[in-house]
């Protein structure tokens, strides 16, 4: 059975919740889209949506103009033990 890799650390501070509509520019963004970054190691985009209250494509754009590299989209089954099509 292959090792499977170690999760990455959490991070210090919990993402900071923002209120709605409230603009986040110089330090407090540069601070922010760090932290949005860090939390994408361990966590979904809807996760860090409803844990500091942004919505979908705010995250994204954060994300996106970080530079990460996005995982692919929905569940990714771990691969099947055997043989996969169950048959004898």
């Amino acid at each position: 059975m292959p090792d499977r890799p170690t999760p990455p650390p959490q991070p210090e501070t919990p993402l900071p919740k923002i209120k709605r509509r409230r603009h986040l520019t110089g330090e407090e963004a540069a601070t922010f889209s760090k932290q949005v970054v860090d939390a994408y190691a361990r966590m979904s985009i809807r996760a860090i949506c409803e844990e500091t209250g942004r919505s979908y494509g705010a995250i994204h754009r954060v994300l996106h103009g970080a530079g990460v590299t996005f995982r692919p989209r929905g569940y990714q089954h771990p691969p099947a033990l055997g043989n996969p099509h169950g048959e004898k």
